[in-house]
């Protein structure tokens, strides 16, 4: 398996398209059946029901399945699930399984399912729970977290708006209420915002920023192998 995440890992930061063998798909199904990953256990095991593809970035099919209720858990280093799923989503950021007892290190984009799950385990000594200090997609607005998210940087336009960091959206955020607002307004409001700040670095116009919201918020998310193989 760590071949196989290495191999994958090398050819992300290449950015080279269509560049992954055609044998990924049977050299992965080979490794999870020679460690018995397919095998169910009891009732605590996790197992693989099957390698699924997506005909192109996995994240928004991962994120789909999420939203469905068809997946439980995402094992990903990628934080736009966080733009994906919202206040509700929660994630491992450290664990450390060296020590007897293994520590957890939580975190989560709204603080109230922080404090829900701090409270559920009940306190236990070795999860370790950190609030959010500026949460800025702590809202159900999926369209107003990817607007954020442009600002911040995300796929599609990773260097964000030059200058503008997490506190200062948030102060934002905070000033003008925003996630009170109906959508239309807080909307209107963040595009104005962004407009503002990207004036003299970006450029941004508004049909850019709509075009790259809709571009994050819509990738495409095909489940059916048989596209791949057109």
């Amino acid at each position: 398996m760590k071949s196989v995440r290495k191999e994958a890992s090398s050819l992300e930061k290449q950015g080279v398209i269509r560049v992954i063998k055609s044998t990924l798909m049977d050299d992965l199904s080979d490794k999870l059946f020679q460690s018995e990953a397919y095998k169910k256990r009891d009732m605590n095991g996790g197992f693989v029901e099957q390698p699924s593809r997506n005909a192109f970035q996995a994240d928004t099919m991962m994120a789909y399945r999420v939203m469905k209720g068809d997946t439980d858990m995402v094992y990903s280093n990628d934080s736009v699930f966080r733009v994906y799923l919202g206040p509700e989503f929660c994630y491992i950021k450290f664990a450390n399984m060296k020590t007897k007892d293994a520590n957890f290190d939580f975190a989560g984009v709204g603080n109230e399912l922080m404090t829900k799950i701090e409270n559920a385990l009940n306190h236990e000594t070795n999860i370790f729970y950190k609030k959010a200090e500026h949460p800025v997609l702590a809202t159900q607005d999926q369209i107003l977290r990817s607007f954020i998210a442009i600002i911040l940087g995300a796929d599609l336009y990773k260097a964000g708006v030059l200058g503008v960091g997490t506190a200062e959206v948030f102060k934002f955020v905070k000033e003008e209420k925003l996630f009170e607002l109906t959508p239309n307004e807080a909307h209107e409001k963040i595009i104005d915002y962004i407009l503002k700040k990207s004036k003299k670095k970006n450029n941004l116009t508004e049909d850019d920023i709509r075009t790259l919201t809709s571009a994050l918020l819509c990738e495409p998310i095909v489940e059916s192998n048989d596209v791949l193989d057109k």
